[in-house]
């Protein structure tokens, strides 16, 4: 992102939850805080925002679960749920990212048809953030990740994704973050290709 940020445009947007958790890149860093710096609205929202993590983060007393960072969302956009549509600025993928947003955006890029299991179309790789639409034909085998942080939303058809132990069957709207060092498959459930952005912090 290149385009400068304007206040009007960042409460509700849910760049400040992503600054407070690290994932925005260097330039919207710097340009958040400035902004933070000569409008006390946005300062304190993140104030607010770091105030809601750490009161979590004791909760958990230092070793939180995989719904954590679902808990942290929702209990920063139950205030700000009409604001929490206004998604121009949303450039990470989350717990509370609108489907036809998403869609809308990569409606402009045609499904392969290739015969391939699965096919990645990047659409972002900014920093250490990645961004593709992921095509799955049937399955992905189990993986584990040690320095990277994977999560995706569905777009289109369902699947069944395993973690560790855990089943999470997937549909449309539907949002998953793979926690490090954690096991991890996906087996589509639909007559139709899974269709997904797929979303990679590196670290």
């Amino acid at each position: 992102m290149k385009a400068k940020l304007c206040a009007k445009d960042i409460l509700g947007s849910g760049l400040i939850e992503e600054y407070c958790l690290g994932v925005l890149n260097e330039y919207e860093i710097t340009e958040l805080e400035k902004l933070a710096l000569v409008h006390p609205e946005i300062q304190k929202e993140i104030d607010d925002t770091r105030l809601v993590i750490n009161q979590f983060a004791k909760k958990t007393d230092g070793h939180p679960d995989l719904s954590l960072k679902d808990k942290i969302f929702q209990s920063i956009f139950d205030g700000n749920k009409d604001e929490a549509d206004r998604l121009s600025y949303h450039h990470f993928i989350n717990p509370h990212s609108d489907l036809s947003f998403w869609k809308d955006q990569v409606a402009h890029i045609e499904d392969p048809g290739k015969r391939s299991n699965i096919h990645l179309h990047p659409i972002k790789n900014e920093g250490k953030t990645e961004q593709f639409i992921a095509w799955v034909k049937s399955e992905v085998d189990d993986e584990v990740h040690e320095d990277m942080i994977e999560s995706f939303l569905i777009l289109e058809g369902t699947c069944c994704c395993h973690l560790n132990d855990q089943k999470f069957d997937l549909k449309p709207g539907d949002f998953l973050e793979i926690p490090l060092y954690t096991r991890h498959s996906l087996c589509v459930t639909s007559k139709e290709n899974v269709k997904a952005i797929l979303q990679r912090i590196h670290l």
